[in-house]
This record gives structure tokens, C-alpha cells and sequence, in this order.
């Protein structure tokens, strides 16, 4: 769910779900007390708006929301004021700052509803109210949103740039003018949001980005557009935010993923001098399907193990065999030929052998078998090598269930399928890129159960396994300490970064896999592009990758250190 959903949009969504699916969605078990005030906003506002909170300690449901009327409902899809509803999980700091206007001697009714089973409607599910309360002079005042000069301290959250007269607030924003433009280099990436109780959200949407979040002006805006942005109002509709009240410089839109679809993101400023908004950046959500081959004369002379290479972690696990544990197993939302296509050139294969089974290797999460077949996708790789130039790196490390002759077995496939392609281990990790496009062997297949072999112990094309540590922790702060140790280190062979969170034992509820990726993911883009920007980077691993900008960073970082390589050489 994201917040451009409505009420009436999700009903009929659940109604078509199997009634065991209607079964697992969660309600809100109690009373949610619901509490009304009304606070001014000094200019350039002047006016008093509705704020509610409610008893935080319940635990909410999936899908609540809240409503507001201005007479008494009948149903949930009544009439509200006009989109006057909030869905709870994706309210900041369980306080809900409406844009409604207070006007005395007018009736107000405020609904917390939860998504459950209706006994007095034969057990049919429905939006439930669980709390309704009345307002209509009595109400509580909080304190006015004043700086103690007759301005806001903030900008409203729910009223748009173009409905503010910001002449209104010349003394505030005249020192941001007065300082130099900081760059914010906007970006889109893409995830699914509803992730802790249905585990996986593979509705994506596009998330706005941007860096240097502490040094904005408090009326800076960022939003999205469906077309290369000619004006600051053109943006898709209610997509935008205000950059000073998202201090990761990061923000949800309810707009779908579409990689074949031009969108932009742009941060936009007001200019006193002019007085008006303009654009200071835009960045069109970029493809990257053949970024080695596009940067090929300025990365030919790049040792493999100076590249950047974005890759995958548990790149197979993106359709898993069964239900059952998916929050817990399932990494990624892409299949391989997307994964291709975004720029992806490492993939992080865990293989196990099922004796009897027509398709004998299957590619696994720990155990959990995905619906993903070795030989499906060497195919993949194959018509992928054959139709370009790019270069890729083909990580087998964990195996299931093996034995010597199994191994055999499985190389014998590997090789019969893309052998022709595979760069043999005689060219080591400090080759230069141009040496293996000039071979066209551009296939780097590692092997962490050569030595298990019987007949391949030597095979050279099979290159050792890549060192790869993994963090095994489950907060951002324990990551980075441990990524920067792993940074630190000097490495003389190909290494891996793994950009990713682990749902530990003790905290494996209520979080999933793709719940602990968008924790981490926009803070891996940050240690990337500034806490290890002049720092060696091999390969980076992430879960749910289109949820950071990797790909991205790692073209940036290539093609400036190509740069300096071949300044180097003249």
C-alpha cells in the first residue's frame, strides 16, 4: 500500500484476495482514543489547522486510516472532506497535521477505522470504526507555529508550494538566499512499502532522494514528473515534499515503478529575487542495461578489481518456490533479465542439487528452494553476453546438498552452456577491462566448490571464491561498523561489499527482508558517495537493489576513475 491508495481502492483489492490472504491482514485490537486540537500557522499561513494523535500503544493494522467529516458518517466511503483521510503507517511521529481549516460554530467528526471482519454485516469484511469523536467549539489549542516574529517555524506539510504566498515571508528566507546554492544531486529509486505483515511489497514505487538533507532552505520542494519538468508546477500530482522535514533526504511517492517510463526528479528553490520557484536540478531516472559497453573508452584500462561492480545479493531469491517464510527468504523483486537491464553485473548464487527432480539444480535461500533453475538461467546470461558487450560476474558460493560427483555434474553444465565466454583464471583480478573485451571471454564464473571436485579441481575457468563477509546484523549502526572494517582492509583479489541487513532471531517479527532493506538502502547510498568516496570499492551487494542508487554511483565512480587512469597514461 502506498499513501496514494484510498479506502474504497483497497476494499476492492481485498475482496479479490483468497479468503486465507483476507485472513493474515491485522486490525487494530482496542480503542485507539482519539485526540483533537486546533494550532495557527503564522505566515504565510495565518490560519488554524486541525492536528490529531491518538494512544499509541495499540499496535495498528495493515490498513488504517483515519477520516474526517463534517457531518456524521453513515459508512466508511461516505463523503469526507475533501481526501481528508490518513493512512496511519504512513504518518511521521503518530501525529496527523491535517490541512483542514478550523472554523468555529462548524461540526468536525474524526473516525480511526481498521480493516476486519463485521459481525453485524454476516462477518463481511469492512472498514470498522473504532473510535469516532465530535468536535465543535470545544476545542484544544496547541501552541501557534510562530518563530516569535510572526512566521512559521515550518511549512505545512499537506499545502503545496503554489498555495503559498511566500512574499509573505521575505525575512525569513533572505538569509538562505543570501548563501551559495548547495547541490542536492536528486535521484529516484524504487520499493515496496507495506513489508511487515505481508513480508513482500513488490507494488514498488518511486522514492525522491537527495543529498546534503542538513543544508536545505526551509521552503525547498522536491517532486516528481511523468515528463522532462518545463515549470515548477508540472509535477505529478501531490508528489512532491518539502525537503527541510525529511532529514535523510529521502521521501515516498505514491507513484508505480516503471523502468520504460521517463520520469524526473527535481529539487526546486524560491529566489527572492525573482520571487518565484525555480529549478535548480532535474535527473531523469536513468537506464543503465549497457553502462560497461557506453563507458568502454574510458574503463578499458581499469583493473577488474578497481572497478565498481554493482551486484545482487541472494540474486535468485525473487520468486520462491513456496509462501511459507517468504517475509524471511525473499531478497530481491526483480528476475534476472530486469536485473540485467538495471546494470546489475554480479550475481550471488546459492545452488542446491534435489536428487531425482528433472531439473536437478535449483537455485536457494539457505534451504528454501526458489522457483529459479540453474539452466534457465545460464540461458539468461547467454542471449545477455551474445547481444552486447558487457561483462559479468557469476558468484557460485553456498551448495545444498552436494557431493564430489554432484559438483562435476553441475560444472559440466556450466561450461557446456557458456564455456565459450568464460574468462579463464590465467587472467587474474588485476586485468584491465580492455583484455577481456579484446578476448570476449567476458564471463567471470567463481567457484567456491572447486576443491569438492573430482575432475575440476584445476579447471581454468573456474576462478576461487570471492571474498564476501557477511555483516550478520540487523541495525544500520552495527552495519557500518563493520562495512568500514571490511573497507578498510587491503584487498589484493576481487572482494564484496554486502550493502544488507539480517532478520536476527530476536527480531525476526515484525520485520522482513525488504522491511530491513529500506532501512538500509539510503544510507548505503550516502557511505558510497561520501563516507567512502575516496575510498577502493570492488563489488556491492544489496537486497531489493532498485531501493538505492548503486548502479548509478558505481557509473559515476567508473567513469572518473577511468579519467584519472588514462590522464595517467598520456
Amino acid at each position: 500500500m502506498t499513501f496514494g491508495a484510498t479506502p474504497l481502492s483497497i476494499h476492492k483489492e481485498i475482496c479479490k484476495l483468497h479468503l486465507d490472504d483476507q485472513e493474515g491482514i491485522t486490525s487494530l485490537h482496542g480503542r485507539p482514543s482519539l485526540r483533537v486540537a486546533k494550532q495557527k500557522w503564522c505566515n504565510p499561513y495565518n490560519k488554524h489547522f486541525l492536528i490529531i494523535d491518538w494512544n499509541t500503544t495499540l499496535p495498528s493494522g495493515d490498513f488504517d486510516y483515519i477520516a474526517i467529516f463534517n457531518q456524521t458518517p453513515r459508512s466508511s466511503f461516505d463523503d469526507n472532506l475533501s481526501h481528508q483521510y490518513y493512512w496511519i503507517n504512513t504518518v511521521i511521529n503518530n501525529t496527523i497535521v491535517t490541512d483542514v481549516v478550523y472554523k468555529s460554530n462548524s461540526y468536525y467528526y474524526i473516525v480511526y477505522y481498521t480493516y476486519k471482519r463485521d459481525p453485524a454485516n454476516g462477518n463481511q469484511s469492512n472498514f470498522i470504526p473504532m473510535d469516532t469523536i465530535c468536535i465543535y467549539n470545544n476545542v484544544t489549542t496547541l501552541p501557534a507555529m510562530d518563530d516569535g516574529l510572526g512566521y512559521t517555524t515550518q511549512p505545512h506539510p499537506g499545502i503545496p508550494p503554489q498555495q503559498v504566498n511566500l512574499q509573505l515571508t521575505k525575512q525569513v528566507i533572505h538569509s538562505h538566499n543570501n548563501q551559495s546554492y548547495t547541490h542536492h544531486y536528486p535521484f529516484l529509486t524504487a520499493s515496496g512499502q507495506h513489508t511487515l505483515d505481508f513480508g513482500v511489497d513488490l507494488s514498488l514505487t518511486f522514492n525522491l532522494n537527495w543529498y546534503n538533507p542538513n543544508n536545505v532552505s526551509k521552503w525547498d520542494y522536491v517532486a516528481i514528473y511523468s515528463h522532462e519538468p518545463k515549470n515548477v508546477s508540472g509535477y505529478i500530482a501531490n508528489q512532491w515534499c518539502w525537503a527541510s522535514q525529511y532529514k535523510n533526504g529521502f521521501c515516498n511517492t505514491a507513484v508505480q515503478f516503471n523502468r520504460h517510463h521517463p520520469y524526473f526528479i527535481a529539487y526546486i528553490s524560491y529566489n527572492i529575487q525573482s520571487k518565484k520557484y525555480i529549478i535548480q536540478e532535474v535527473m531523469k531516472y536513468q537506464n543503465h542495461s549497457h553502462w560497461m559497453s557506453d563507458l568502454k573508452d574510458s574503463i578499458g584500462h581499469i583493473k577488474l578489481r578497481d572497478l565498481m561492480i554493482p551486484g545482487t545479493h541472494d540474486s535468485a531469491c525473487y520468486n520462491m518456490a513456496t509462501f511459507f517464510a517468504v517475509s524471511w527468504t525473499q531478497t530481491q523483486s526483480e528476475t534476472f533479465e530486469h536485473q540485467l537491464l538495471d546494470g546489475i553485473r554480479y550475481f550471488d548464487l546459492r545452488t542446491q542439487y534435489i536428487k531425482g527432480s528433472q531439473d536437478k539444480f535449483h537455485f536457494v535461500h539457505n534451504t528454501w528452494l526458489t522457483a529459479q533453475t540453474v539452466p534457465q538461467f545460464l540461458q539468461i546470461i547467454k542471449k545477455f553476453i551474445t547481444t552486447n558487450q558487457e561483462i559479468v560476474i557469476l558468484d557460485f558460493n553456498h551448495f545444498y546438498s552436494f557431493k564430489p560427483t554432484i559438483h562435476d555434474q553441475l560444472i559440466a553444465m556450466i561450461i557446456k552452456s557458456i564455456g565459450n565466454y568464460m574468462a579463464p583464471i590465467t587472467l587474474t583480478q588485476d586485468v584491465i577491462l580492455d583484455k577481456i573485451w579484446n578476448q570476449n571471454k567476458r564471463i567471470i564464473v567463481a567457484y567456491d566448490g572447486k576443491r569438492h571436485s573430482l575432475k575440476n579441481r584445476n579447471n581454468p575457468k573456474l576462478w576461487p571464491a570471492i571474498r564476501s563477509v557477511w555483516p550478520d546484523v540487523d541495525k544500520v549502526s552495527d552495519a557500518k561498523i563493520k562495512l568500514d572494517k571490511e573497507v578498510d582492509r587491503q584487498h589484493s583479489t576481487l572482494w564484496v561489499v554486502q550493502g544488507i541487513l539480517t532478520p536476527l532471531s530476536e527480531s525476526i517479527l515484525p520485520y522482513s527482508v525488504q522491511h530491513l532493506a529500506n532501512t538500509i538502502n539510503p544510507n548505503l547510498n550516502t557511505w558510497l558517495r561520501n563516507d567512502w568516496l575516496h575510498k577502493s570499492i570492488n563489488i556491492v551487494i544489496s537486497d531489493f537493489y532498485l531501493g538505492n542508487n548503486v548502479v548509478s554511483i558505481a557509473v559515476q565512480r567508473n567513469r572518473a576513475l577511468g579519467h584519472a587512469v588514462n590522464k595517467t597514461m598520456v
